[in-house]
């Protein structure tokens, strides 16, 4: 079979180009050779329109076969190093069984956390670490972004990264932003990482915003537009700001989201954009909105991810009008 050597600097890139394009084999392992990485190919016709300008030789090869590893695997997150599943999960797996599982699957991580609730005004997790060091503190990533978290102290959800970055891609150069929830600011780094805005990141939670503005730090050098952090009660907002002159506002509470209507209609312009996360059913759905937002025009209403068995949390655009 053909495989490509490269040099390990090289590495990483090569392997994200050839798994985009399928060319990937992933049946065998990936290996070393000197300061040179050995990665096998499904074939090699496409290789070097794909890899322009990688220092690359194709060569023949046999490496070792991946084992398979057949594994009962509970629903978790992975947050930096840090794996997370939720408390349920041990009625139907044995704790042994369960670290054995996320640590043959994440060899690197370095804590096991069981999330026992969400609890408090700032929706912290209660935790308890069964495996490895006691330590909340980590760094994830999201599309090359760097984000401090503390699982303890801040609310952070790594499976709005997607979330994150499809707001970002909705926004364009010079609008004015209100982030009314933002927690440690994955909306509002997001966004000035790819336009030149001006994003007002506020949360209720004070450490939230410190580490959102260690955050604004760490992405300093990929960051165009210019956050603003706030630590303030966001009902209190109209007393400190003008009506009218936001052109979108994100209010990312799915609990209580409902209860600012008249914050954000305060705070957007004519014809602004809610963005408005909420909890319901799908049968549940269209009356919600119904019911707190009638005098709003709808551009579209997204599930965004799952909450609990028949619920999810929804994200409607709405249109001041």
């Amino acid at each position: 079979m053909k495989c490509i050597e490269v040099p390990k600097t090289y590495a990483e890139k090569t392997i994200r180009l050839l798994r985009r394009h399928g060319l990937l084999d992933t049946e065998h392992l990936i290996t070393r050779r000197d300061d040179h990485v050995v990665i096998p190919l499904r074939n090699d016709e496409q290789v070097p329109d794909i890899l322009v300008n990688i220092p690359l030789k194709i060569i023949s090869c046999n490496p070792p076969i991946r084992r398979k590893i057949r594994l009962r695997v509970p629903s978790h997150d992975v947050i930096g190093d840090v794996v997370i599943v939720r408390e349920n999960v041990l009625e139907t797996m044995d704790r042994n069984e369960l670290i054995h599982v996320l640590r043959t699957l994440y060899p690197k991580i370095r804590t096991i956390y069981l999330k026992r609730e969400t609890t408090g005004e700032f929706r912290t997790a209660v935790l308890e670490a069964i495996w490895g060091i006691d330590n909340p503190v980590t760094m994830h990533k999201e599309y090359g972004l760097r984000f401090k978290v503390d699982l303890r102290r801040a609310y952070y959800n790594p499976r709005l990264a997607e979330e994150h970055r499809r707001i970002a891609e909705e926004v364009g150069d010079d609008e004015k932003i209100f982030d009314l929830f933002a927690g440690i600011g994955g909306f509002s780094i997001h966004i000035a990482s790819l336009h030149r805005s001006i994003i007002y990141m506020n949360d209720l939670n004070p450490y939230a915003v410190r580490l959102g503005i260690e955050n604004i730090i760490i992405n300093r050098k990929r960051i165009r537009g210019l956050i603003i952090p706030l630590c303030m009660d966001s009902s209190l907002t109209p007393k400190y700001f003008k009506q009218g002159v936001f052109d979108r506002v994100i209010a990312n509470n799915p609990h209580y989201s409902h209860l600012f209507e008249h914050v954000y209609r305060y705070l957007l312009k004519d014809n602004g954009i809610l963005h408005l996360y909420f909890v319901s059913s799908i049968e549940e759905r269209d009356s919600f909105i119904e019911k707190y937002f009638s005098d709003w025009r709808i551009l579209q209403l997204r599930k965004v991810i799952d909450y609990a068995p028949y619920v999810f949390i929804w994200r409607a655009d709405l249109v001041k009008t």
